[in-house]
């Protein structure tokens, strides 16, 4: 390298320092590698094929890019004192026709996002391609395509700031060359390596999925799946689990199991039907930061593990002298079993496995070691006796802690060698001690054999999860190769599922596994039987990279892009791939719709500022329809677009992509980002049931047929079951499992055994049962109008007659059903003649309004537990189901529910009386609806104009302005006068007045 190119990187570095480095908003990486080995330029990669890893090629042209960025830079720089901004949207293709756009106007008019540009040359060549691995590319895609067995999908689950993403990013990390791992130390974990989206770096939280991978020991191909923790994007977390093989969950070591995690063992074990191992991170905390002692540090442990316990059927299922518990810190870069911790630290123990082996199994729970010898010793507290996991793991794991933090580096570099054999990694004494003990716990807990590069952090993930994904169950809810095994359609070629659409390297892709067959480019598939495409561009996602490949096998997760004769760039949605060849099949084999456990049940009502923005509104909402396939989208009659979400946080940056990205992604010309209006106040769906049962079974007759329905409610245990994903009785009916539906219906809910084999069809919580008595029934007219009643419940299901919102816990019963003229009749009348049937059993039968609630949880201070009250007694609604104390720390967890509609702004609140220490988390998926108060049908009810309503009025007003805001109301309907929904609309009129007169109406 010349003295000029020093000169010039001197320079450069002087002028990077004077730059507001405070944003973290930069797809780049700063900081992530030797000083010698970054990344120029901070973009994301997308490769072009299988090149060799161990080559870095130089790019003419790339340089010259690059060389051109540079340049602009440093002007800006050094003409100016203010920071420099450009569009994070920005391809590399767009910087010819960037002197045509005014700098002025870009500036203000376009998202400024402060972007490292810094470039860093080694060898006179620039990094600008995806790290170099420390296995072999080529082995790793020979095991891919030798068997799906070799692909491993694993997922890493875990409640909001439990260190998931902090830990993948290690993991990957440690399976790149020495050259890109870090050498000055993160320790903030500013730039975590599974970052890759705006969106994440500008909320500094997860909000989607992202998967590296890895070879191990050119043997298994580990796909780890890192998925948000903040419960509004907990169903990308269900997509995660239903593209995995295994699922790991992680345990912040202070909070312990906290109600987050108790909900997603839920998810993942009883509604997914995947084993799962736990990792405690994060102990680190519970040394540097709750300062307990040895014993206490123990006794900590142990009642998470006890508690972890209590989640599962069979006791003690989780252990770690099992190796389905394993111990990390994300912050200094380790992990560890038993197994591998003994083994590091000892290494007598490494040398024989037959001792290893022996005090594993030894070095967990009331075991005590003295006088060279283990004794199970169930009161060794009382005894003043030392259990064996401090004995072997606490009293060494403090030992590190201690002469870490203590030792000045050279006495340290002689203890480390002295008590482990290991050489510390170089160090100095003025180094921040958090860089020093990330060092010294890699010099200990890493393999620094050359020739394999084995990470220690890798290899006990791996050990350690193999086993259990092989005592797997098959999931209930997946669709897999069992599933095609059963249908006797093995000879299928192709079987692929889209889960989503998913941004990544500033594209849009679908993601997607696949089950069956082989996909390359240029293949035709069918997508849900309905268009013909073809693959374009088929990618792995990689951390910060993508990696394009030419063909994908099955039990891979890939990235896919097609092209089809309408669209150039044809964005493929939920659904299935066939092959051309399977078209045949295709209904066969669809796969289901993903049941989400968080309902989208928070709304926001949006319209652009300026009318020439309003296709580029509908056109980005039809986009983000397919980017969060959980939310819902409408349009009202005023035209404005209502979008509902699962939570604020989703809503918030939703609005943020849709306001910014996907409009870019449409137009990548527009200077003017489109400007939304929202509603100020949180607005909520809501649902419709009934609180008793019709007070009459009321016919409805066309000049053909006559039929009569009555309603009733649920009980609520069977509510409940179905609502907390503990029964599923729509998709036992699905799957035509109508015998143990029957069964479980009789014998667990006390429902008739008429009943209980006649039902004809189920949505949710809603039921629709034949209930006419066999000898009165004509069969053979029953079987002819049988889907036009299915088609009138399910339209009644989805909307209903009070404010067309989905109906709630209501069971209907066919009562009659006649034939009045055989000559003249079409069954097809009987499609509106049901649907009025269904609104008539409804309205008769004390209809009610359903509001959804939150389970909520929140974590603080135990001093701050006074504060939380008082906000919570101030939202209406709100219940304090349980105030738990979190054992060996500080901290409280407060349970409980609150209504949708009062809980904007919680967060907030909780925050500023607790002083920014309260992690407060909502939840839906329990899908809790309650009854508003009040009568939905009284019609005395008076309003006022500028207050809001209170009591047993919220029902009614609730009811009338969600008709107003739909346009349901009539000419002289509106929230101030006695009009609205009623049976009049449905009736005769002099029908209709004799139940008046009888009081009934």
């Amino acid at each position: 390298m010349s003295n000029n190119d020093l000169l010039f990187d001197k320079e450069l570095d002087k002028e990077y320092n004077n730059l507001d480095s405070g944003s973290d908003s930069s797809i780049g990486i700063k900081n992530f590698g030797q000083d010698d080995s970054e990344l120029s330029e901070g973009e994301l990669y997308k490769s072009s094929g299988d090149e060799n890893d161990d080559d870095i090629e130089q790019d003419d042209k790339l340089l010259e890019t690059i060389q051109l960025k540079l340049a602009q830079r440093k002007k800006i720089s050094n003409g100016s004192s203010q920071v420099m901004f450009v569009d994070e949207f920005q391809s590399d293709s767009d910087i010819e026709n960037e002197a045509d756009i005014d700098d002025e106007n870009m500036n203000d008019n376009k998202l400024k996002i402060l972007k490292d540009q810094r470039s860093v040359k080694k060898n006179g060549k620039y990094y600008n391609k995806p790290p170099r691995f420390t296995f072999s590319s080529t082995k790793m895609n020979q095991k891919i395509e030798e068997s799906p067995d070799n692909i491993k999908n694993i997922a890493i689950i875990g409640p909001f700031r439990s260190g998931k993403t902090s830990l993948v990013s290690n993991m990957i990390v440690k399976k790149h060359r020495k050259h890109f791992q870090r050498q000055k130390y993160d320790y903030l974990n500013l730039k975590k390596y599974m970052d890759n989206s705006l969106i994440t770096k500008y909320r500094k939280t997860t909000s989607r999925l992202n998967m590296g991978r890895f070879l191990h020991n050119e043997d298994i191909v580990m796909n780890i799946i890192d998925t948000p923790g903040h419960s509004d994007f907990w169903n990308e977390t269900q997509i995660a689990l239903e593209m995995s093989d295994f699922a790991y969950i992680i345990i912040d070591c202070v909070e312990g199991v906290t109600d987050s995690v108790i909900k997603l063992y839920e998810v993942a074990r009883l509604k997914m039907g995947l084993n799962v191992g736990f990792i405690l991170n994060k102990i680190d905390r519970l040394v540097l930061e709750l300062k307990l002692d040895e014993i206490h540090f123990f006794l900590k442990i142990q009642d998470i593990v006890n508690d972890i316990n209590k989640l599962d059927y069979n006791e003690d299922s989780f252990s770690p002298e099992k190796g389905n518990i394993l111990f990390s810190s994300s912050k200094y870069h380790f992990m560890f079993s038993i197994k591998q911790f003994l083994a590091s630290v000892n290494e007598s123990y490494r040398k024989n496995n037959e001792m290893l082996d022996y005090i594993t199994k030894r070095s967990w729970g009331n075991v005590v070691f003295e006088d060279n010898k283990f004794e199970y010793c169930p009161n060794w507290n009382r005894l003043n006796k030392v259990p064996s996991f401090v004995t072997f793991i606490v009293e060494p794991l403090y030992e590190i802690f201690k002469n870490g933090l203590v030792l000045k580096t050279q006495d340290l570099k002689k203890w480390v060698e002295l008590n482990f054999g290991y050489l510390l990694k170089s160090s100095s004494d003025d180094e921040e001690y958090t860089a020093q003990l990330i060092k010294l716990f890699e010099s200990i807990f890493e393999n620094d054999n050359k020739e394999s590069t084995v990470s220690m952090i890798n290899q006990c993930f791996v050990e350690n999860t193999v086993n259990s994904i092989a005592q797997s169950p098959t999931s209930e809810q997946n669709f897999n190769l069992s599933c095609i095994e059963k249908k006797g359609l093995l000879h299928l070629s192709k079987l692929i599922r889209v889960f989503k659409v998913i941004e990544y390297n500033n594209q849009l892709w679908s993601l997607c596994k696949i089950y069956k067959g082989n996909i390359s480019i240029g293949d035709a598939l069918y997508f849900e039987g309905k268009k013909l495409l073809t693959v374009f561009e088929i990618a792995i996602m990689g951390g910060r990279f993508v990696k394009n490949i030419q063909k994908a096998f099955p039990n891979q997760i890939v990235l896919l892009r097609g092209i089809n004769t309408v669209s150039p760039d044809d964005l493929v949605g939920v659904g299935t791939l066939y092959s051309k060849e399977d078209f045949e099949l295709a209904d066969k084999v669809a796969f289901p719709k993903i049941d989400f456990i968080n309902e989208p049940v928070m709304k926001v009502v949006l319209q652009p500022k300026q009318l020439k923005h309003l296709t580029l509104l509908n056109k980005g909402l039809k986009l983000i329809s397919k980017i969060y396939p959980d939310i819902k989208t409408s349009v009202d009659t005023s035209r404005e677009y209502i979008l509902y979400g699962c939570g604020e946080l989703q809503i918030d940056t939703i609005l943020f992509e849709l306001r910014y990205f996907y409009i870019c992604y449409f137009d990548r010309n527009i200077t003017d980002f489109i400007e939304i209006k929202s509603t100020g106040n949180v607005i909520t769906s809501f649902k419709e049931g009934c609180s008793g049962e019709s007070f009459a079974s009321i016919p409805v007759t066309s000049k053909n047929y006559s039929l009569s329905i009555v309603a009733t409610k649920i009980s609520d245990d069977l509510s409940e079951v179905i609502c907390k994903n503990q029964f599923f009785p729509e998709r036992l009916f699905r799957e035509k499992k109508l015998v143990d539906l029957s069964a479980i219906l009789r014998n667990d809910f006390k429902w008739e055994s008429e009943a209980a084999r006649n039902i004809i069809a189920i949505s949710g919580t809603n039921f629709f049962i034949n209930d006419i008595l066999p000898d009165d029934l004509d069969t053979e007219l029953f079987q002819e109008l049988k889907p036009y009643l299915i088609k009138g419940f399910e339209k009644v299901v989805s909307e209903g007659p009070l404010a067309e919102e989905p109906l709630h816990n209501v069971i209907f019963k066919l009562m009659t059903l006649d034939k009045l003229d055989e000559t003249s009749s079409t069954p097809l009348e009987v499609l509106p003649l049901s649907t009025k049937a269904f609104k008539i059993a409804l309205l008769s039968a004390k209809p009610i309004l359903l509001e959804p609630y939150y389970s909520f949880s929140i974590i603080t201070k135990f001093d701050h537990e006074r504060n939380v009250k008082s906000v919570l007694k101030r939202r209406r609604g709100s219940q304090i189901f349980n105030i738990k104390e979190i054992s060996g720390s500080p901290l409280i967890q407060v349970t409980g529910i609150i209504p949708t509609i009062d809980s904007n702004g919680l967060s907030v609140d909780l925050q500023m009386v607790t002083q920014g220490s309260t992690i407060c988390q909502f939840y839906s998926i329990h899908k809790r609806w309650y009854k508003v108060p009040g009568n939905v049908l009284d019609q005395e009810i008076q309003f006022s104009k500028l207050e809001p309503s209170e009591g047993d009025a919220l029902s009614r007003d609730f009811l009338m302005k969600t008709r107003k805001r739909k346009g349901l109301e009539s000419e002289n309907e509106n929230s101030l006068n006695d009009n609205g929904p009623s049976l009049k609309d449905y009736l005769d009129l002099e029908l209709y007045l004799q139940l008046k007169e009888l009081k009934m109406v």
